[in-house]
């Protein structure tokens, strides 16, 4: 037997066996393998608790955090990161607690908005990466930081990130690919579309498809239906934005079937919304309703989320246009009870997070920031 890279446990044959699970379980993740990755992580964690050391299970406790995360189960993703960070602070594990606060701060900021004290987080997790001179956690951090400036509408900052984040994968294939980056790189490009004036929108439209189309091609090559249904979902966006009904309407059907495919439920959701928003357009508000009604359901079993608030907004318009006024007055406020809901939760993770930050990180994120500038 040999001591680990740490010095704090003792490596067996098991433990190898173990890691090895665990390394294929994010790999199936990240590759658009949802459930198999949920399943080979929750084996990785199951040995590594009859194994009883705390190494090894805090490597397996990031790696489903991890693969939580990517099916769209949030808030457990964050529960299993929370375990892996105590047990890193035990541990002493610098490494450890970098790589759990990529996946707080990430999944903080998606289903709750955390984006700013996220982005603290994520800056102290780049900065440790850069220090350790780690390439799978620099992708990580630089990648999630990409999205999260997306969503701050710092839209040249997070294209820095991406590309950098894209570069590093793919010159080194990480564990974290260079689609699933691409892809979020894509989808920064249409937001930003969304934004730019008419002489810039054609030139960042086109942009955005080039990106798109590559990392579709990549996720087609991988195997990896997640990606090729997050591609196909940006690509009715971009038909939208163009007003190419028809397309667009294929593209998000396309993107349905491969999200479900996937196990995906945040973007199964999308992609229903966005065909039932074309139904209603074209009048067939029976079909817009039934598939409202299913993403409203989806959305329901996965809380905290704004989902099922905007859901309930589509069925209240549908409902008035149909002279339903019952129905419409259900669904508005329904609605409101759900914005009210989610302000609330996001305002105590937001309190959480700072107190979280304030009282944990932030020797460590001083230090580490005068490495990372």
């Amino acid at each position: 037997m040999e001591q680990s890279v740490s010095g704090s446990v003792t490596w067996t044959p098991e433990s190898a066996q173990i890691m090895r699970l665990a390394e294929q379980a994010v790999r199936a993740a990240r590759g658009g393998q949802l459930a198999t990755g949920i399943a080979l992580g929750r084996e990785a964690h199951r040995r590594a608790v009859l194994l009883d050391a705390p190494d090894i299970r805090l490597k397996t406790l990031t790696t489903l955090a991890q693969c939580q995360a990517a099916q769209g189960n949030y808030i457990q993703a964050v529960a299993a990161a929370m375990d892996g960070y105590d047990l890193a602070r035990q541990l002493n594990d610098s490494r450890g607690v970098a790589d759990v606060l990529v996946t707080i701060a990430g999944a903080n900021s998606i289903a709750l908005g955390t984006l700013e004290e996220s982005l603290s987080i994520l800056n102290f997790c780049r900065a440790a990466a850069c220090r350790a001179r780690d390439l799978d956690l620099e992708v990580r951090a630089l990648n999630l930081s990409g999205v999260v400036l997306g969503n701050l509408k710092r839209f040249d900052d997070a294209d820095t990130c991406l590309r950098s984040a894209m570069k590093i994968a793919s010159d080194n294939h990480c564990i974290t690919p260079a689609s699933l980056v691409a892809g979020n790189l894509a989808g920064l490009l249409v937001k930003r579309a969304r934004t730019v004036g008419a002489f810039a929108f054609i030139e960042v439209c086109a942009t955005a498809e080039k990106i798109t189309q590559q990392a579709l091609a990549m996720g087609e090559r991988e195997g990896n239906s997640l990606t090729q249904a997050r591609m196909m979902f940006n690509l009715g966006d971009l038909c939208m934005l163009r007003h190419d009904v028809d397309n667009a309407s294929r593209n998000y059907r396309a993107a349905l079937l491969l999200a479900s495919a996937s196990g995906n439920k945040p973007l199964a959701i999308y992609a229903l919304t966005a065909v039932a928003a074309i139904e209603a357009g074209e009048g067939r508000f029976d079909i817009a309703i039934e598939k409202l009604q299913r993403a409203f359901e989806h959305a329901d079993a996965d809380r905290p989320t704004t989902l099922t608030a905007d859901i309930g907004a589509e069925l209240a318009a549908i409902h008035d246009k149909l002279g339903n006024c019952a129905d419409a007055q259900y669904w508005r406020e329904l609605r409101r009870k759900e914005v009210a809901q989610y302000e609330r939760e996001s305002a105590n993770a937001r309190r959480q997070l700072q107190i979280f930050w304030a009282q944990v990180c932030k020797p460590e994120f001083a230090e580490a920031t005068e490495v990372f500038a």
